[in-house]
């Protein structure tokens, strides 16, 4: 047999010294009649003394207060925690989820996504604030006020995005039409890539003409040109130079 543990001992033997206290206090009259023992205290709630009740558990009424912030819970609104009592705020504020955006406790409804919890009409797109309820929800990495990325385990630097919006600030731009090439969850598009700048293939043609470039492309300080309109822009700006006196 396991023996037993010296802090059960002590507290039967407490639990003892108390009966036994009350016992004859009751038998000599100078207690009167109990009505409970307080859940808080472990003394004797005498007839003549206020008593709260809640969840089978009696109490002097000034003992039944908060756990956590000790505020008076006779008149308040209070929740059961863990077999304690709490005042409302205190239960918000220690117990309650908080949403990701608004930062408030979430009473009821709550959405998770990708390990962050909202109020249902707080679930936004991060940029452009559309409602992602129902919809394609897309994760990143936020900045912090230096421009560093924070890990993506860390609630506080993680942001939810429209499919608009990943897809714009994420995907590479067309030179020309300036829209994303390809999409999430999309076949992937063929694209073509000139230096630096990348085009829709359909895209990439004479920015004057829309002809397609057989004979090579001209590049210009606002695109790309045939050979013919190459030539012209050309003339254009000498005989432009020309005319202001500036050599060409």
């Amino acid at each position: 047999m396991a023996p037993i543990a010296v802090s059960t001992i002590h507290t039967l033997d407490h639990i003892s010294g108390i009966l036994k206290r009350d016992l004859l206090a009751v038998k000599d009259g100078s207690l009167g009649k109990i009505r409970g023992y307080c859940g808080s205290c472990h003394e004797p709630i005498k007839e003549n003394e206020t008593i709260t009740y809640t969840q089978g558990v009696s109490y002097h009424q000034e003992h039944f207060v908060c756990s956590a912030c000790t505020t008076s819970l006779s008149n308040c609104p209070y929740v059961m925690h863990n077999d304690k009592a709490m005042c409302e705020p205190c239960y918000s504020e220690t117990v309650l989820p908080k949403c990701a955006k608004c930062s408030q406790a979430i009473k009821t409804e709550m959405v998770t996504i990708s390990n962050l919890k909202f109020h249902p009409l707080c679930l936004v797109c991060a940029a452009c604030e559309t409602p992602l309820a129902g919809k394609g929800v897309y994760s990143e990495q936020a900045q912090n006020a230096d421009g560093d990325r924070t890990g993506a385990s860390e609630q506080q630097g993680e942001r939810l995005l429209c499919q608009d919006c990943y897809e714009d600030r994420h995907l590479p731009k067309c030179v020309k039409c300036k829209k994303s090439i390809g999409g999430v969850g999309k076949v992937a598009q063929d694209y073509l890539t000139v230096g630096e700048d990348k085009f829709h293939v359909d895209c990439f043609c004479c920015y004057d003409c829309g002809a397609k470039f057989e004979k090579g492309a001209h590049k210009g300080p606002t695109g790309y040109y045939c050979k013919t309109h190459w030539a012209e822009r050309s003339k254009a700006a000498i005989a432009a130079a020309s005319a202001a006196g500036q050599p060409a």
